[in-house]
């Protein structure tokens, strides 16, 4: 494994920095590479993102500095870049660009247990709470400031993947680091309030069509899926899906709860759980991965193929 020594080295070698991460960014991928970008802009660094994603559409993280730069054209990196640094992607297929891993340098910063260490560098740890997490740290480790632009990226990233520090996998040191953030002056109510209790219009018909659907299996598994009706209903995107896995966590006696939604031309599978159940084990199967209570996988199989065949692996590991 890489250390923050060798990482400083070859960003210092370094004039041009590609950045980038998984596909469907959620707020820790987002927060993380526009903090990145932030930072070594500071070292006078040519920073480039390269996205399949278009960011100009998400509508809860639009107020991230640099966001609306990214608008999902720029993805293939077919020109001089020293130093590609994909954050928050566990594998390569997820990366969300296009590249030559014999002819760029390839940098991977993650937190999932499951990364499949697909860079020529990577650092990853999974005892910290997300991707934004191990960015603040390395981004301290530079000697650079931690600005309010900064601070509030990296605030989104944490925020993101501990539920608002709800989620086990918040530390002290979490906490220690969320103190430090604030500290910069940044309007972190406000950015909670964007992220937690501000829904679109669009999002509460959606959630409408879910809770119609919910069901509840053997007591203890929630089954939740999203159609491509239910998208064209409601007029939610997928980017607004991201928070619906958690919701049958929080249906009394439940364990583990299945999202399954269409996405683009497959399916996507979400699953969160509770106790010593290891979903990041179950999704792994299936190509994905994640973390022991939080994971995710895309499938070619039918909704109802997928969801009968996670009922039989979350009845295993129930039993």
């Amino acid at each position: 494994m890489i250390s923050f020594e060798k990482i400083k080295d070859l960003i210092n070698n370094s004039k041009n920095i590609g950045l980038t991460y998984h596909v469907s960014p959620d707020g820790d991928a987002i927060g993380s590479l526009l903090a990145l970008k932030c930072a070594l802009e500071k070292l006078n660094k040519n920073v480039e993102v390269f996205s399949k994603d278009n960011l100009q559409k998400n509508i809860s993280l639009k107020f991230l500095p640099k966001i609306g730069e990214i608008n999902g054209t720029n993805y293939v990196v077919n020109k001089e870049i020293d130093l590609l640094i994909i954050v928050d992607c566990g594998n390569l297929e997820r990366v969300s660009c296009e590249f030559d891993l014999n002819k760029v340098d390839t940098l991977c910063v993650d937190h999932h247990i499951s990364n499949d260490l697909y860079c020529k560098y990577n650092f990853i740890d999974s005892f910290s709470s997300s991707t934004g997490e191990i960015v603040y740290n390395l981004i301290k480790y530079l000697g650079l400031e931690i600005d309010k632009n900064i601070a509030t990226c990296i605030y989104t990233s944490i925020m993101t993947d501990t539920g608002g520090l709800r989620f086990e996998c918040s530390t002290q040191k979490t906490f220690n680091v969320v103190g430090e953030l604030v500290s910069t002056g940044i309007d972190f109510w406000n950015i909670y309030e964007k992220l937690f209790l501000s829904q679109t219009y669009e999002k509460i018909k959606l959630l409408g069509l879910v809770f119609e659907k919910l069901k509840i299996v053997d007591e203890k598994i929630c089954v939740i899926k999203v159609t491509n009706d239910m998208f064209e209903k409601s007029g939610a995107t997928d980017e607004q899906t991201h928070d619906i896995a958690s919701l049958g966590l929080t249906i009394e006696n439940v364990e583990a709860s299945i999202f399954i939604r269409n996405f683009k031309d497959k399916i996507k599978v979400s699953l969160r759980s509770k106790n010593n159940i290891n979903v990041c084990e179950i999704a792994q199967k299936f190509g994905g991965g994640g973390h022991i209570k939080a994971a995710a996988f895309v499938t070619e199989l039918k909704m109802d193929e997928i969801e009968e065949i996670l009922l039989k692996e979350f009845r295993n590991v129930l039993s």
